[in-house]
């Protein structure tokens, strides 16, 4: 079942706050929450079932909790080098992959293959790269502005489709599950059953002009480009 939203565009302009750099934390996803709200501004999270999370600031700071090594290192080596940190994914299964400074990536073992050709593709090609997202089951989905690349010919499809009725394509999200949520310039597509519905319900009632849509389990988080967000985590 395919749904749409239409949304408002909104004009905003927001303060970046100067906090400090978090490091992996040993407690629940309220650390997480108590420093989104302590910063003001979020522009991206990553969010899993079993608690592992990672909050950007728009600031590019970020906190962590239950995170790869790994990917924790790179995260901190991303910042201190101030490079900007664009999209984050974290998988269920610990797989993971950040964007940054517009078609720069760093991933984990076990990535999709494809995927990591796009990836690998998109940098070559210099395209602006808005949104990289995959799950443990090979769906995954990377769009630039010049162009999408889906782990399916029918997915990437699904995605095109929409731009005649809902503009440029900003984001795509690839839920557990196969569950996919696109966000265009006025509106958005979701596809599977499993998207919380007052994620939904959200989104609907909201005026901010959204960016990246992000969910796991019942817990969702969505922001605008420049981060104002709303979450129920």
């Amino acid at each position: 079942m395919k749904t749409f939203g239409k949304r408002s565009l909104v004009l905003a302009l927001f303060v970046s706050l100067a906090m400090g750099v978090f490091a992996q934390a040993p407690t629940d996803r309220n650390y997480i929450k108590q420093t989104i709200e302590n910063w003001g501004t979020c522009r991206n999270v990553a969010i899993t079932r079993t608690l592992g999370d990672i909050a950007i600031a728009n600031t590019n700071d970020y906190v962590a909790n239950y995170v790869p090594n790994k990917m924790l290192d790179k995260l901190k080596e991303l910042n201190e080098g101030e490079h900007y940190i664009d999209d984050i994914t974290l998988t269920e299964g610990g797989k993971w992959v950040i964007l940054y400074d517009t078609n720069d990536a760093a991933w984990s073992a076990g990535i999709p293959e494809g995927l990591r050709q796009a990836i690998l593709q998109f940098h070559e090609n210099e395209y602006y790269v808005r949104s990289i997202s995959f799950n443990d089951d090979g769906d995954w989905a990377i769009v630039a502005k010049e162009d999408v690349k889906c782990s399916t010919a029918a997915l990437r499809k699904w995605a095109k489709d929409y731009m005649d009725s809902y503009g440029e394509l900003w984001t795509i999200t690839v839920g557990e599950d196969g569950n996919i949520f696109a966000v265009y310039s006025g509106g958005y597509a979701k596809k599977g059953e499993d998207i919380p519905e007052d994620l939904i319900e959200a989104l609907g009632n909201t005026d901010k002009d959204y960016y990246r849509v992000k969910w796991a389990g019942g817990s969702w988080f969505f922001a605008t480009e420049e981060g104002e967000y709303e979450y129920s985590m």
